[in-house]
C-alpha cells in the first residue's frame, strides 16, 4: 500500500498498518523472552533487545538513504516488505512455540477486566513507570531538539541527522553496561544510578550555556539512563506474570504510547520551548522516578517476607 504512487491516502493507511504491526511485534517479542527466561537472564536478554534498538537508528537512516538515492523512495518500502517476509518465514520455520500453557479463545470482556485489574496493580504500575517516564523524556527531547538545534543554533537538516547518531551510542553503552553492573549490584542500585544520570543531564541543561555539544551531551546522558533502566523496568514488569506476559506487555505498551503521544505533545506545545525548561523537565522525570523507587521499597520488602 505504501508503494502506490501519487496516493497519499494509501500511504497513510499503509503506515498505520505498519505501526500496528510494529506494536504487536514488540509485545510478542517481550512475551517470548518472558516465556524463555527468568531472573537476571531475562534482564540480560532484554538488554540485548535494547542494544539492537540502539544500533538500528544508526544503521537504518544510512541504509534507507542509500536505497532512496539509488532506486527511489518506493524501493524503501519494497525492501521493508522483503525484510518482513524473511522475518516471517524465519519465525514460522525456526522459532518454537514458547507459550507455557494451552491456548485460550479471545474474550474481549475478560481482556477488559484484566486490563482494569492491571491498572490497579501496584507492582505493574510502579515497574512499568520507569520505562514510561524515560520514554516520555526521550520523545519530548526529540520533539524539541529540531527547534533548538536547527532553528536556534542553525544546523542544517543533514547536520542534525548526523549529530543525532551520538545519543544512540549512549543507549547502546547503557545497555552493554547493564550486563556488567547486573552481576555486582542490585536492581534498585542500578535504577538509582540511572536516575542520577538523568538528573545530571537536567543539571547540564540548566547550568551550561546552550550549544550543540551541551545539548547533544545532555541527550546522550538521557539515552544512557534509558539504556540502563529499560531492561530492568520490563524485567520487573513481566517477572511475576509468566502466564499473562502478553497482556501485561500490551497494557504497558499502550499506556507508554498514549502517555508519550498525548501528554508529551501537550508538554511540547504548552510548556517546553527552551533548553532551560527541558532541563527542568528532566529533573521532574528523575524526581518522579526516585519517588517511585523509594515509595516501593517497603512494598518490595513485604513481598520478600511473603515468599520467604
Amino acid at each position: 500500500m505504501c508503494g502506490v504512487r501519487d496516493n497519499l491516502w494509501m500511504l497513510e493507511v499503509g503506515r498505520l498498518l505498519q505501526g500496528l504491526g510494529a506494536g504487536s511485534a514488540s509485545v510478542l517479542g517481550r512475551s517470548v523472552l518472558r516465556d524463555s527466561y527468568d531472573g537476571k537472564e531475562l534482564t540480560k536478554a532484554l538488554s540485548y533487545i535494547s542494544v539492537t534498538a540502539s544500533i538500528m537508528p544508526i544503521v537504518a537512516p544510512v541504509l534507507g538513504g542509500w536505497i532512496t538515492f539509488q532506486f527511489g523512495w518506493i524501493a524503501v518500502f519494497s525492501f521493508v516488505l522483503l525484510y518482513l517476509s524473511s522475518i516471517f518465514a524465519l519465525g514460522l520455520l525456526i522459532l518454537p512455540e514458547t507459550l507455557p500453557y494451552s491456548k485460550k479463545p479471545f474474550q474481549p470482556l475478560s481482556l477488559f477486566h484484566r486490563y482494569a485489574s492491571l491498572l490497579a496493580d501496584r507492582q505493574v504500575m510502579s515497574s512499568a513507570s520507569y520505562n514510561w517516564l524515560t520514554y516520555l523524556a526521550a520523545v519530548v527531547s526529540l520533539s524539541i531538539f529540531p527547534f533548538l538545534l536547527q532553528t536556534e543554533l542553525g544546523l542544517t537538516a543533514a547536520e542534525y541527522g548526523t549529530i543525532m547518531i551520538l545519543p544512540s551510542m549512549g543507549l547502546l553503552f547503557g545497555s552493554l553496561a547493564l550486563n556488567v553492573l547486573n552481576r555486582y549490584y542490585a536492581t534498585g542500585q542500578i535504577l538509582a544510578f540511572s536516575i542520577t544520570v538523568l538528573a545530571l543531564a537536567g543539571f547540564c541543561l540548566l547550568s551550561l550555556e546552550m550549544s550543540v555539544f551541551n545539548l547533544v551531551f545532555s541527550f546522550t546522558l538521557l539515552a544512557l539512563a534509558q539504556g540502563l533502566s529499560f531492561p530492568l523496568s520490563i524485567s520487573m514488569l513481566l517477572a511475576p506474570h509468566k502466564k499473562n506476559a502478553g497482556t501485561v506487555s500490551a497494557f504497558s505498551g499502550s499506556i507508554q504510547m498514549c502517555l508519550a503521544g498525548v501528554f508529551g505533545g501537550y508538554i511540547v506545545t504548552n510548556w517546553i520551548n527552551s533548553a532551560l525548561l527541558l532541563g527542568v523537565f528532566y529533573f521532574v522525570v528523575a524526581g518522579t522516578m526516585a519517588f517511585v523507587l523509594l515509595f516501593n521499597r517497603p512494598y518490595e520488602m513485604e513481598k520478600k517476607l511473603e515468599y520467604s
